[in-house]
């Protein structure tokens, strides 16, 4: 994730979204253990299941990624309806 993606993933606040560095970040076990079992794969799986729209690109405008992030995260626009909260 880049830093311009992370800090509207971080906007969105932590009951929403979890931005973690390898390196600056702690994890908890059971994130250590969710992240492991489950990986970015098997999450957008279920996150990006029904895409709408392209996914952004470095080139994409600041604005353009957190419509796609909030969409993604927020909305959950892009969850089989049947996974929908």
């Amino acid at each position: 994730v880049c830093i311009e993606c992370s800090g509207v993933h971080r906007s969105l606040g932590v009951h929403v979204s979890k931005v973690r560095s390898l390196t600056l970040d702690t994890w908890d076990t059971g994130l250590l253990d969710l992240m492991t079992a489950v990986g970015n794969e098997g999450a957008n799986a279920v996150l990006e299941a029904v895409p709408v729209g392209a996914k952004p690109t470095p080139q994409s405008t600041r604005q353009e990624k957190a419509e796609w992030i909030e969409a993604k995260y927020k909305a959950r626009e892009f969850v089989e309806p049947a996974w929908a909260l």
